[in-house]
């Protein structure tokens, strides 16, 4: 599967999804990316779908996009 980076419409700050060890900086390019990806959520606690379909943003260090 392959995703199209996204930019952020605010600065953003978050550490990797991948290695969570590094922050990525939407004003600093070099730090990574993020993502976008959509879905349905899931309940951990009832190990069921509850429906609501959702966008969560994500980010990947520079290291972890070159894996």
């Amino acid at each position: 599967m392959h995703l199209e980076p996204y930019e952020p419409r605010q600065t953003e700050q978050f550490w990797c999804s991948v290695c969570d060890a590094k922050p990525v900086d939407s004003d600093k390019p070099e730090t990574g990316r993020f993502f976008v990806q959509f879905g349905h959520t899931y309940k951990q606690s009832t190990r069921q779908y509850d429906g609501n379909y959702v966008g969560v943003m994500f980010a990947l260090c520079s290291d972890c996009i070159k894996k």
